[in-house]
């Protein structure tokens, strides 16, 4: 998939201080959604735990805005994140929020499975939903209804450690560009990072990367057989993926020791400078700032190195409502969403105050993510955040730019978690046994893929 040059730069977190929440009206009607006050009471997904105190202080205060603002909403922040293997479990037992958010990989299945809220009537109500891309927008819609609200989209690029770069005689400012590039980088890096190059291999990381890889080096993941999806993943691309990273680890000692290695792990590990290259978004900066308090100027990042593919992996993440939700909860929902998440991405006036506001809590502004809405809308909004940016925009010069000439290859169609899954064992192998037997693992990884898209469709 392709979509519209030009990443605007800015934190999707976040909203304008004291804002009035415009469009939707919610109110009780004869939903049963309220309390004895009268109120329309929704939970809602996303407060930061206690360890990320700055962030968690910005997120209870932009609720009690939208309260004050919408006095017939009562807002209650849950702290749970989505996991792939507990979100089913409150979907099942009744306990999942009245608005949660899912990545990109999952509005399919649970669309299919009638799991989420069909927003379509509500959706009508809230006017910008139609300025954002329609690319985005279609991977929440199904035979012309609407079953979410896209709030952010990624690409995955390399982010560099630009003070071990200096050190090994390195220019910062052209990180690798193609994975021969980042294999000669890792061994000039040697002694002077710990690690010159990581790669995630837990909590389905191991699968997520390698797909990443698969796709840089011109592969995919699955392709439609029949009318159905199947697995595609072994042959020869994500084998040479597999085959660099055992080069790496076993000749030339450029991965370190720990074949273990979560998204957590390993940005922590970056922030204290352990760490000289690994594939991410760019939104790891913002843990990297607010959690680890470690120095933005040496915070780089680039393209995702290439192999044939020219292709970059686009993921995000979806608003979604849960099916038990009310008329009324549902308009509560749609206003949450907008005021909460979409305003800062489509209005000039709330995205400056916001970016203002959060470069005062030293939180972090002006992330480069793929813009959501048109280009006339982006770049007004761009302005204004530029103007409080905190985030080392030279650093991802090379990101930005490199990501205007790459296609953008979603996430795996079906199942996408399974699949992922699936391949941590595979790139947890490789990194453990340098006799792994690349085809093998292959092989009997995607005999349970074809087992789970056999379940999912």
């Amino acid at each position: 998939m392709t979509m519209e040059s030009g990443y605007r730069r800015r934190l999707v977190l976040g909203l304008a201080a004291a804002l009035a929440a415009g469009g939707l009206t919610a109110c009780g009607g004869d939903d049963a959604d309220g309390g004895s006050d009268g109120k329309t009471k929704i939970s809602v997904m996303g407060l930061p735990p206690t360890t990320q105190a700055a962030n968690r202080a910005a997120f209870e205060e932009r609720v009690r805005e939208f309260e004050a603002a919408n006095p017939d909403i009562d807002v209650e922040p849950v702290e749970y994140k989505w996991e792939t293997t507990t979100f089913q479990a409150k979907l099942a037992g009744g306990t999942a929020e009245t608005v949660f958010l899912v990545p990109f990989t999952e509005p399919g299945s649970l669309i299919e499975r009638r799991q989420v809220a069909d927003l379509s009537a509500e959706v009508g109500e809230l006017p910008v939903v139609q300025k954002i891309n329609p690319k985005i927008l279609d991977f929440v819609r199904v035979d012309g209804k609407t079953y979410g609200i896209p709030i952010k989209s990624y690409t995955l690029g390399l982010i560099i450690n630009r003070d071990a770069f200096v050190k090994a005689g390195l220019d910062p400012d052209r990180p690798p560009t193609t994975w021969d590039e980042v294999r000669t980088t890792a061994q000039r890096l040697k002694g002077h990072v710990d690690v010159p190059y990581a790669q995630l291999t837990t909590k389905n990381g191991g699968g997520w990367h390698l797909t990443a890889m698969t796709y840089s080096l011109g592969g995919t993941m699955q392709q439609e057989k029949d009318g159905k999806w199947v697995a595609a993943f072994n042959a020869a691309p994500a084998t040479a993926a597999l085959d660099l990273l055992k080069t790496m680890r076993w000749q030339d000692r450029t991965m370190g020791d720990k074949p273990l290695l979560s998204s957590e792990d390993a940005t922590r590990d970056f922030a204290a400078g352990k760490i000289g290259m690994m594939i991410n978004g760019s939104e790891v900066f913002n843990q990297y700032l607010t959690v680890y308090k470690a120095d933005p100027s040496t915070f780089g990042i680039g393209a995702l190195p290439q192999g044939g593919g020219n292709q970059t992996l686009m993921g995000g993440t979806v608003a979604m409502m849960n099916p038990k939700a009310t008329a009324a909860q549902r308009r509560a929902g749609l206003k949450w969403i907008d005021f909460y998440y979409l305003r800062v991405l489509h209005d000039p006036a709330a995205a400056g105050t916001d970016a203002a506001g959060r470069k005062a809590d030293n939180l972090p502004v002006g992330t480069p993510l793929v813009p959501m809405f048109d280009a006339a809308t982006t770049a007004a909004v761009d302005a204004e955040v530029a103007k409080h940016a905190n985030f080392p925009l030279a650093h991802a010069g090379p990101y930005i730019a490199g990501n205007g000439t790459l296609g953008f290859q979603v996430e795996p169609p079906v199942a996408a978690q399974e699949v992922y899954a699936a391949l941590d064992p595979v790139v947890q192998a490789v990194l453990s046994r340098d006799d792994a037997d690349i085809p093998d693992l292959l092989g009997k990884a995607e005999k349970t893929v074809a087992a789970a898209l056999a379940r999912a469709q």
